[in-house]
């Protein structure tokens, strides 16, 4: 369980396959980008959709993880801390060179929600992608309404 006061908790579809990479201190990193859907009706019964993008950040062995079994399009739950990069901004942009913050998610549980099968993805008939137990991570199984 975490113990922080900022947690964050999304459920949605990868944006594009988990880019793994490790840095020079030897820890391992997949990022991958995480589309979160509202819908909701308007006054006049309108039915209206907005798509949140989120960027995250999956260390150790959840990044491990997502690196090796996920792929675009697959819904996964994150759990994990709302924390910010910082990117000072070119003074040609009319900005005096002030910093930008971008949000991140850093990942702390991962949840996969739906398992594809591998002949989805290209890699053979009716088999099933291996569920590997680890810490930080879980695959859930089942239909889901969204």
């Amino acid at each position: 369980m975490i113990h922080s006061n900022n947690l964050v908790i999304l459920r949605g579809r990868l944006g594009a396959d988990p880019e793994a990479k490790t840095l020079p201190s030897g820890d391992r990193v997949a990022n991958f980008s995480l589309a979160t859907n509202h819908a909701w009706s308007t006054k006049d019964g309108q039915k209206q959709e907005r798509t949140e993008w989120h960027s995250v950040d999956a260390w150790g062995q959840p990044g491990d993880f997502a690196a090796n079994y996920l792929k675009k399009g697959d819904l996964v739950q994150v759990v994990g801390s709302l924390r910010y990069s910082h990117k000072e901004r070119d003074p040609k942009d009319g900005k005096d060179g002030k910093d930008m913050k971008f949000p991140r998610i850093k990942v702390h549980e991962l949840i996969a929600l739906e398992r594809r099968r591998n002949e989805e993805r290209g890699a053979g008939a009716g088999a099933e992608a291996p569920a590997p137990e680890r810490d930080g991570v879980e695959v859930v199984e089942g239909d889901f309404p969204f």
